[in-house]
Formats: C-alpha cells, structure tokens, sequence
C-alpha cells in the first residue's frame, strides 16, 4: 500500500465526491463530522492517493475515503447501474470480496496515516515538489553513470585477456 498527498491550485473532485451530498444542491456534505472537511491551505487544495495492488484510489477529502472504506468493507456492494454510482466505475477485479479486504485494510491505514501525520511536509512527500524530482533526476544521471563506469572497465578487462571474447560476442556479453 502507497498512500500519499498531492496538492493542487484548484478543487479537483474525486470519483466519490458526487455522492457525498445529501441535498440535491450539494450544499449539504455527507459523512462523519469529525472528519476535517476539504479546504485549501497554503500549499493548495489536497487531492488523497491511495494505492493498493495496483489500483489507485483517488479522494477530495478524508470524509470520501471514509466512505469509501465503510461501503467496500459491506459483504453486499449495494446494486450499482451504470454511471448511478460510483462503484460502476471501479473495475470488476477491484469490486471482488477478496481485493475488497485487502482495500479496506489499506484504506483504514491510509485514513489513520492522514490523520495523524496532518500537513507536515517534513512527513508527506509532494511528488509535484521540484526538489524531489531533482534528487531523483540525479539518482537516476548517478545510476546510468555508473553502469557506463562498470561497462568500461570490463571491457578494458576483457581486451587485456588473450582469449576473451571480441566482437559482437563482447558487445552480447557487455549489454546484460
């Protein structure tokens, strides 16, 4: 399980966020109140990412997570017709009892995760922060670096032996 925050400059909804409203303006929001509501803070509006093999889950606010966990942890999904809910938009593998457990396990976890670690950004890496894609651009450069340095030398070990391999034997042998 993977579970992260992302921020944006603007409100984006999630999947969930239709059905998380009791009166049909869409004033009203639904879920438990002790959930913090969604709400821009200083680094934008919080979009929640959770992955759990393979599928990722994408939520507004803490309060659609929650949601989320309480339906999918029901033995019976209630009935969904196309584009009625939003369980008709969650493939069919992910909507199987078995994948459900594991998705319920790791949204509980993500849901706590969230709670207790709030917006310290010493805590929750921002995979848009620049700094972050700098450090791993350079482990990346460091990376190819070093597999040209290791190819180097074993080439240059390769032509001071006699009977090693030359040609396009050499060239099969250095690209593993």
């Amino acid at each position: 399980m993977k579970a992260y925050i992302r921020y944006s400059r603007q409100f984006l909804s999630g999947p969930v966020t239709p059905w998380m409203r009791d009166d049909p303006a869409g004033k009203t929001p639904r879920g438990s109140g002790s959930l913090p509501e969604p709400g821009p803070t200083l680094r934008g509006w919080r979009r929640y990412y959770v992955r759990i093999d393979g599928f990722e889950f994408r939520f507004a606010s803490l309060s659609e997570l929650d949601h989320c966990a309480r339906v999918l942890s029901q033995k019976n999904l209630p009935p969904a017709f196309p584009n009625g809910h939003w369980l008709s938009r969650l493939p069919g593998w992910v909507k199987t009892w078995r994948y459900r457990q594991k998705a319920v396990k790791g949204l509980r976890a993500a849901l706590v995760r969230f709670l207790a670690e709030g917006d310290e950004p010493e805590k929750i890496q921002d995979p848009f922060d620049e700094q972050l894609e700098r450090r791993q651009r350079e482990a990346a450069t460091r990376t190819i670096a070093q597999k040209i340095e290791k190819k180097r030398r074993l080439r240059a070990t390769y032509e001071q032996i006699p009977s090693a391999p030359k040609g396009r034997r050499l060239k099969r042998l250095l690209a593993d």
